[in-house]
């Protein structure tokens, strides 16, 4: 596993995903009352769908289009949350190759299955600034398989439904991304499920997670809370050997989840870095059974992570399940910090007394779970204290390297985890 596939960019349209201007369509209000999805059908590449605050029902997109240059945007016009979309089987369902089209700033709620489904060969779909939570019996907040070049970013997702017919794994999933190529996730609060927050599958390829806090299972949880790769029915792999290839998990919180903080259930390609694992139990990473015919993880490397417990109960660091290996496995210059308790051995995977860590005294971050998301998106968090040697200097304008080579904005000192000073105080994750 090399450096660069943390530093590749997952390649999607300026567009949609950039900062490029839109470029000019038509601008359509609609009112408390109103019909959002008469304009959404009526929609050309480039317009704007201006919704004014109120409560909407379901809103299906389907077929609907806009190109690279001139994306559709429906957009909560007075501000995030301030219209609120909520009802029905499934409260926004995108479908049927629908392509270009970014739904902002919207409390989605109360769904009877999938709060938000994506599915049907749509592609080049952006999600920003949703609150999205409680979905109904068997439904996954948001769900997206078959599509591409998906974007969730800076949403606040929670409380999936509970499974109808299961007792060894009773909840679904805040995001459940299957088939899923070219898609990234990042600054985004995951949280509050009853088992995995969130996970990729079913063969999906370049997938990216960055900048989120995922955080908070119940008791009831069996596996941990982030999965790269998970159990895909075979025939859903269409002839992939992994569940998972080509993933990047960088500079995330991972805090407070019962059954373990990460999985990896044969994926192909996994770097793992500049992560907070923070306050979690049973098992931080553990190489687990997806259903690849691989039957295991290869080319996966953990490094510059910050594995921390603030209660003294460090759970164990590295373990296999029985019957799966990892192949070409590569860990280093990672932090380990138990709040003057002992850190546990690794497992039956290494021992990391043979790791070079980087943090050997207190890293001085607050722990504990993340607080409970405000309507604005905003989240208290896990945050290193003054005099964390965690932290850079602040030296302004700077751009620096870390241990392994990743840059870094300000400051001279080496960083780890995902924490870097921005103007005068530190902040998880980074606006």
């Amino acid at each position: 596993m090399r450096l660069a596939l943390a530093l590749s960019i997952v390649t999607t349209s300026a567009g949609l995903f950039g900062a490029a201007a839109r470029a000019q369509g038509r601008t359509v209000e609609v009112t408390d009352g109103g019909d959002i999805g008469a304009a959404v059908r009526a929609a050309r590449p480039g317009d704007e769908i201006r919704v004014r605050r109120g409560t909407y029902g379901p809103l299906a997109i389907w077929g609907i289009r806009g190109t690279e240059e001139q994306p559709i945007r429906i957009v909560s016009v007075d501000g995030i949350a301030a219209a609120v979309l909520e009802g029905g089987s499934e409260t926004l369902r995108i479908g049927n190759a629908s392509a270009h089209v970014a739904i902002e700033g919207f409390e989605i709620r109360r769904s009877g299955d999938n709060l938000i489904h994506i599915d049907g060969g749509s592609h080049h779909i952006a999600l920003r600034q949703l609150l999205a939570h409680h979905a109904g019996t068997d439904g996954d907040v948001i769900k997206v398989n078959q599509a591409t070049h998906i974007l969730i970013d800076a949403v606040d997702v929670s409380f999936p439904g509970r499974r109808s017919n299961s007792t060894d794994n009773p909840y679904q999933e805040c995001i459940d991304l299957l088939d899923a190529d070219h898609s990234v996730v990042r600054r985004s609060h995951i949280h509050d499920g009853g088992n995995m927050l969130v996970y990729v599958k079913g063969g999906s390829r370049s997938v990216r997670f960055e900048e989120n806090v995922i955080a908070t299972t119940t008791e009831s949880a069996q596996e941990p809370c982030v999965g790269l790769g998970a159990w895909s029915d075979r025939e859903l792999l269409q002839g992939e050997l992994f569940e998972a290839i080509d993933v990047t998990f960088v500079n995330n919180v991972v805090a407070g989840c019962r059954a373990g903080a990460l999985g990896l259930y044969d994926v192909s390609g996994a770097y793992i870095a500049h992560n907070a694992f923070v306050d979690n139990d049973r098992v931080v990473i553990e190489v687990r059974a997806g259903n690849g015919p691989a039957s295991r993880s290869e080319n996966v490397e953990i490094t510059a992570n910050l594995f921390l417990d603030t209660r003294g109960r460090m759970p164990s660091l590295y373990m296999r399940q029985a019957g799966r290996q990892v192949v070409r496995l590569d860990v280093h210059h990672n932090a380990y910090w138990n709040a003057g308790g002992p850190v546990l051995r690794a497992g039956d995977l290494f021992d990391i007394a043979t790791e070079t860590g980087i943090v050997r005294a207190d890293p001085r971050v607050r722990g504990g779970t993340p607080q409970a998301r405000n309507r604005r998106g905003l989240l208290e968090t896990v945050r290193p204290r003054a005099g964390s040697p965690l932290l850079d200097a602040a030296r302004a304008g700077r751009v620096t390297r870390d241990a392994v080579g990743c840059s870094r904005p300000v400051g001279a000192a080496p960083d780890i985890g995902p924490f870097e000073i921005d103007g005068a105080a530190p902040g998880v994750p980074a606006p």
